[in-house]
């Protein structure tokens, strides 16, 4: 299944990234943030250890890790540009419907169009 979150801002892009690290940890399920470079594992990173505010998110651990290949786990939360199209083995997947440009907003509406494609579940949350 994929979920898709309507973000309006940075800070909402940011506190969704937190928020479901968060519940994954909880949760004791498994947690890939996928991201497009090193600059951007770099930032999830930092954001990951000042967030939330009541304390943080140890990370790489086996329930929650960054990187720019995805491995094995239960969800996934992609921060690619693009729709994630490797063989599917998540239970989840996460994405931003990006509001904050028009650029970031077609790109959300491409990767909603290949799982629509795909005849993939899509949930809006």
């Amino acid at each position: 299944m994929i979920v898709f979150f309507p973000v309006q801002d940075v800070p909402s892009k940011l506190r969704k990234i937190v928020e479901v690290a968060a519940l994954h940890f909880e949760k004791k399920e498994s947690l890939c943030i996928l991201v497009p470079d090193q600059a951007a594992y770099e930032f999830v990173d930092q954001l990951l250890w000042r967030l939330p505010e009541d304390g943080f998110l140890p990370h790489p651990s086996s329930l929650l890790f960054i990187d720019t290949d995805p491995k094995e786990a239960t969800a996934l939360f992609n921060l690619r540009p693009i729709a994630y199209q490797e063989k599917i083995y998540f239970k989840t997947i996460y994405e931003l419907e990006d509001h904050t440009t028009a650029e970031k907003f077609q790109l959300s509406k491409q990767r909603y169009t290949v799982y629509r494609d795909a005849n993939i579940p899509i949930s809006y949350l």
